[in-house]
């Protein structure tokens, strides 16, 4: 993970690396999520190469099996510091050096097997931990060792967090170790944090299932000539004057810009380069890093299949699409923009409205 981060404060907002926003998940459901997690993990863990699990690909790095390890020991923990807390007032919650176990217990020389089982354990004991908490236990807090005050809910999503986060660390180093492409466990994560971070509505909570169905049965995701099913990427551009919308040239309906990928391109990158490409304008990311707010599928027209990764920017000015791209394009205000946008847009308009 990256230095320099209030990975606390990232655990409970958005992470702009995994996608998860923390805040967003209901308490009651971080539980689900953890377990839902760590069966991601045993997946991983069970099906990759050891080789591959076991390889540092990345200098500094771990390797995929430090990772695992690592979110099994922060899941025991963790469930340890949840068990205090509940069980007496304001608790010392210690100190853990999470950097030195990594060498004095071996990591990379653990069987992932056995890896997998102690992190699926300790998953589902923080599962039953907070499971049919009253309100007032939710806010039980301990203290750290820097004096920071956590709660019980504070230590479960920063669990969550780490679980998440590192699974899809632990997914591109596998993907480098073994020379495959690394945006497909980028992607994992990211529709699986759109899915923890709640689907705007049920369009979107099927366009999940159907990628993640996707993702493990295409050879080539990401290339519109290995078959009529693959990854696009738009950009949902917002800023002083509302919602900037185009009429698709072939199917007549409004949306936002938005393409194919180039071979090997970023997935943000993708969508950054479609709007600029479709609207002549400077588009500028939000604060904190690049930020997919939405997903969808749907037809592209030519007997394609999008599966669609839609990411949120900001610009302004007027817009000056260039010859060959749809000229009918503008800024419209929140209101008519949901209205008159396609179904499979208008509910993220809808919940990206400022309040």
């Amino acid at each position: 993970m990256a230095e320099g981060r209030d990975w606390v404060r990232v655990a409970a907002d958005r992470c702009p690396d995994c996608g998860l926003e923390g805040g967003l998940l209901p308490r009651d459901g971080i539980g689900a999520g953890l377990a839902a997690t760590a069966s991601r993990w045993a997946a991983l863990l069970g099906t990759a190469v050891p080789r591959e699990l076991r390889a540092r690909p990345v200098a500094g790095a771990w390797s995929a099996l430090e990772y695992g390890a690592h979110v099994a020991g922060v899941l025991e923990v963790f469930a340890a510091r949840i068990g205090r807390v509940l069980a007496s007032d304001d608790p010392d919650l210690g100190w853990w050096d999470h950097e030195a176990v990594v060498v004095a217990e071996r990591y990379n020389e653990q069987d992932p097997a056995e890896v997998a089982a102690r992190l699926a354990g300790f998953a589902e004991q923080m599962h039953r931990s907070l499971a049919d908490l009253a309100a007032g236990q939710w806010e039980r807090a301990g203290t750290g060792r820097a004096g920071e005050r956590f709660t019980v809910e504070g230590l479960g999503r920063f669990a969550l967090h780490e679980a998440h986060h590192h699974h899809a660390d632990a997914g591109r180093t596998v993907a480098l170790a073994g020379a495959s492409d690394v945006r497909r466990p980028q992607l994992l994560a990211l529709v699986t944090a759109r899915r923890l971070n709640g689907p705007v509505d049920d369009r979107e909570r099927d366009a999940i299932g159907t990628i993640e169905t996707a993702l493990a049965a295409l050879e080539r995701p990401f290339d519109q000539d290995a078959g009529p099913t693959h990854v696009t990427s738009s950009a949902i551009v917002t800023g002083p004057d509302g919602v900037l919308l185009l009429e698709h040239k072939r199917l007549g309906i409004w949306l936002q810009p938005g393409g194919h990928l180039e071979p090997g391109e970023d997935l943000e990158a993708g969508a950054r380069r479609e709007g600029h490409e479709e609207t002549g304008l400077a588009l500028s990311e939000p604060s904190g890093g690049p930020w997919m707010v939405h997903v969808d599928v749907h037809e592209g027209g030519r007997g394609h299949t999008h599966l669609d990764l839609r990411w949120a920017f900001g610009a302004s000015g007027d817009p000056k699409p260039p010859p060959g791209e749809s000229q009918r394009i503008g800024w419209f205000g929140w209101d008519r923009a949901i209205a008159m946008a396609d179904p499979g847009l208008a509910g993220a308009l809808a919940a990206l409205r400022p309040a």
